[in-house]
Formats: structure tokens, sequence, C-alpha cells
């Protein structure tokens, strides 16, 4: 499957390619004409509607070369994006990298040596690393921040653990029915003292009686 980051979105792919063939064709009819101008006024002498012909197909080239300077441009930004995009996929492998070597435990200065990212970098992506779930942030005795990556706390050894979570499922369902039994068994004891306390107030009342 292709990956989103590597498509691009159709209309923006048109609008270039308008942009920079539009571009294209513009700047050389307006240059040719240009250079047809400016070989009239060198053999046929001055004349208004030359000069005239030869501003407006400059202004034609001028417009050419914008469009075609917009749509390189274009091109430009995205593969700047992409770039991006790479860079920063670079610096997630080379932290997860980190974490691996330190048995999934590290800190944000070991983070910055192994990666040579600056401080603020190597902070933002441990942070997005605790949003997304794959690390843990927390406290050793001293007060020293430590990111903790259970994938590789144990070396790996934790995925031979992993089970459906139908089978969790199942077991707190079975806890409930067991808490519902014993809730009931206790309910069923607690009446059942009730009634003999009953019955014994009764014997007494009537041996008063007699």
């Amino acid at each position: 499957m292709p990956n989103d980051s590597n498509q691009r979105d159709p209309s923006e792919v048109m609008y270039r390619g308008v942009m920079g063939i539009g571009g294209l064709l513009l700047f050389l009819f307006g240059a040719g004409m240009s250079g047809y101008a400016i070989y009239s006024l060198i053999t046929a002498g001055f004349a208004v509607g030359t000069l005239a012909t030869l501003g407006i197909m400059g202004v034609v080239a001028i417009v050419g070369l914008v469009m075609l300077r917009v749509s390189r441009s274009s091109k430009s930004s995205d593969d700047h994006s992409d770039d991006g995009d790479l860079l920063e996929g670079s610096r997630q492998r080379g932290v997860l990298r980190t974490a691996r070597k330190y048995e999934g435990r590290v800190t944000l200065a070991e983070i910055t040596l192994e990666t040579r990212l600056d401080v603020a970098e190597a902070r933002k992506l441990l942070d997005e690393f605790e949003l997304h779930g794959i690390a843990e942030l927390q406290i050793s005795d001293n007060g020293q921040e430590v990111y903790v990556f259970p994938a590789f706390t144990d070396g790996g050894r934790d995925k031979l653990t992993a089970r459906s979570p139908l089978d969790e499922d199942a077991e707190v369902e079975l806890l409930f029915e067991q808490l519902a039994e014993e809730q009931a068994a206790k309910q069923a004891e607690q009446s059942a003292e009730q009634s003999a306390e009953k019955a014994t107030v009764s014997a007494h009342s009537s041996d008063s009686d007699a």
C-alpha cells in the first residue's frame, strides 16, 4: 500500500502542470514578440505601435516567468515537506534504537547524547512516544525523569506472553460472576441469621407469656 505522505494531490499536480506549461508558453511568446519588436525598431525606425507591442510582450514574458516560478516553488515546498517527514522518521528511529540499547529505560540526556538531537527536539519526540502509549514517563528516587519503553525492557520476551484481548474479557466476566455469587451467598447467610434471631426472640416472648 503506498504511503500517504508520498502521494500527490491530483489537483495540485494539475495546477503545477498548467502553471508550468502556460508560463513557459507565455514567456516564449512574449520573448519572441519582444525580439521582433526590437528588430522592427532597429530596421524600420521609431514607431509608437512598435513600442506598445514591445511593452505588452515584455509584460507577457514577465508573467510567464512568474508562472514558471510559482510552479517551481510549489514543487520545491512539497519536496521539502517530504524531506522533513523522512528526517522526522529518522529521528524517531534513532530514539527507539537508543531505547533498545539501554534496555528500555532512557533519560533525556542519554537520548540527546546518542542521537545528537538538541534537548528540545529530544524531549518533543519522547513526549510524542508517551502520548501514543509507546513510552511511559517515570520518576526515579532522586527525581530524575526516566522514559520507559515496555517493548524493550525485557529484551522483547514479553511478546511471548501476548494473548487475545478476548481472554482478558472472559476472565473479567468470570471474576464478575464469582463476585456476584459470593454476594448472593453472603446475603442468604445474613437472611438466615436474621430469621434465626427472629425465631429466638419469638421463643423468648412465648416463654415470658407462659
